[in-house]
């Protein structure tokens, strides 16, 4: 004994139609009554008969095509099933319910003569789909405050917008699309995989699972992302890791399967780790804004010399090895390229730390103007305070990455350089910085002289850069 309770769902051909726009092996197929479930509160001790009738079956099959009738039981697939008949009940049909089961389906469809049975139960399990599976999306949202803070949901696909404003309200703004929609039926389980080299913590080694229910509400699992070996993505921007999702076969076993990829920022000194910055910036700036200032407008002006041989100290024996040194390396050379070559040899063989040189280079000039102008041009460039020295280059690069092209093309670079740039160097943090530190040496950049931060502050507000980085650029000006 066991109570029993049956649900009939009919299907217009209509429905049919419209089903086969989206799924192939439902085209030439018709449905032969309604689908049928059975639900029977115990399992059965013994085999049932389901009595189909009034079917006019050879009339029908004469104007339509074969007719099959397809069952499953519970926890089982789709299969061809036979029907008997009996002289009691010339237009009636008998489908065995087997014993030991509590759940049966049924259906009766209507198929070309060549169609195989595997297709057949095919057609069958996407029908079942179409009235028993809910739409839904997986969201993946991050913290914008805080990248390595996540939450995952199963949404239904009405419900994406509204969940959509309601994490970004708690913060979560960031992340990658909701996934394809794909359905899941009641009691089914969503396995979320963790690949690459992100994951939540608790479940590198484990499966993290989602079970839904329809008219349940669905829980939102949130978790703090960690990396899994920084060495493996040392040449990118950020850390990037794939997830994977599929529902485990349970009353579909139509594939549902998909993945989205997370990213999370490196911290600053990760992403500029090893990059191969210009030695010697500030005398090299300095060489050559002093070079230019010496010889402009005539760039064979020898205004220089004085300054060469007030830092030899009046050494004429070492100035004019230093002259000969600076031929061998251009021949034929202008006056202003042989005075900033002349400085940097001085520089590198004859002076003693950074800060001498530069004082002494400067005293060298024996001209106050020239000198208040050389004190003024080389401030961005000292070291961890001015805004072009090494370690403001990285957090202005960090802040430009996104825009970092837009912002060289500002700042005078052509297409092929930025090619170059991108050929050569992973990443936008690292492209950034190869923009900035070519450019902060530059002829265009040093003939800026004392204006050369508000130049780059210009170039900045041209790009279209955000407030943050203006902010940074001001506080030199």
């Amino acid at each position: 004994m066991t109570t029993v309770a049956t649900v009939t769902v009919p299907w217009t051909q209509n429905d049919i139609i419209n089903a086969s726009k989206t799924h192939k092996e439902l085209q030439n197929i018709k449905t032969a009554g309604s689908y049928i479930n059975i639900s029977c509160e115990n399992s059965t001790n013994a085999d049932s008969d389901l009595e189909i009738y009034n079917l006019g079956w050879e009339d029908f099959e004469k104007k339509e095509g074969i007719v099959y009738i397809v069952s499953k039981v519970s926890g089982k697939t789709w299969e061809v099933v036979p029907i008997e008949e009996t002289n009691d009940h010339p237009r009636a049909r008998f489908l065995k319910l087997p014993a030991g089961n509590n759940n049966f389906q049924v259906l009766g469809l209507v198929v070309p003569v060549e169609m195989k049975d595997e297709d057949i139960c095919k057609a069958a399990e996407i029908l079942e789909s179409l009235n028993c599976v809910t739409k839904v999306s997986l969201i993946c949202r991050q913290k914008h405050t805080d990248p390595h803070d996540a939450v995952i949901q199963c949404v239904r696909t009405e419900n994406i917008v509204d969940t959509l404003h309601h994490l970004d309200g708690l913060g979560y703004t960031d992340g990658p699309p909701e996934s394809s929609e794909f359905g899941v039926v009641d009691g089914e389980e969503i396995e979320i995989q963790f690949e690459s080299n992100l994951y939540f913590e608790y479940f590198q080694y484990s499966t993290l699972k989602i079970k839904f229910y329809s008219n349940l509400s669905i829980e939102r699992y949130s978790g703090h992302l960690l990396v899994l070996n920084k060495g493996d993505q040392a040449e990118d921007d950020k850390y990037h890791g794939h997830f994977s999702y599929s529902v485990l076969p349970g009353r579909l076993s139509i594939p549902r399967q998909g993945t989205f990829v997370l990213y999370v920022p490196k911290p600053l000194e990760e992403n500029v780790t090893n990059f191969p910055y210009t030695l010697g910036v500030p005398v090299k700036a300095l060489a050559k804004f002093i070079a230019y200032q010496l010889t402009c407008p005539n760039s064979n002006s020898t205004k220089w010399v004085a300054l060469g041989k007030t830092l030899t100290n009046g050494n004429a024996q070492l100035y004019h090895q230093i002259l000969e040194n600076v031929e061998e390396q251009r021949d034929h050379a202008e006056q202003r390229e042989r005075c900033e070559l002349y400085i940097l040899y001085w520089s590198n063989h004859h002076a003693q730390d950074v800060t001498d040189k530069i004082a002494k280079i400067i005293s060298a000039h024996r001209h106050p103007q020239f000198e208040a102008e050389a004190q003024q041009f080389i401030k961005p460039f000292t070291p961890g305070r001015g805004i072009l020295s090494n370690d403001n280059l990285e957090k202005m690069a960090y802040v430009l990455a996104k825009d970092w092209e837009v912002f060289a093309k500002k700042l005078g670079f052509s297409s092929d350089e930025i090619n170059k740039i991108k050929s050569n160097q992973p990443g936008e943090v690292r492209r950034t910085l190869r923009v900035l530190d070519l450019w902060r040496l530059s002829d265009g950049a040093i003939q800026k002289g004392t204006d050369l931060v508000k130049s780059l502050h210009q170039a900045a507000r041209a790009a279209q850069c955000g407030a943050k980085l203006l902010s940074m650029i001001s506080e030199d000006l």
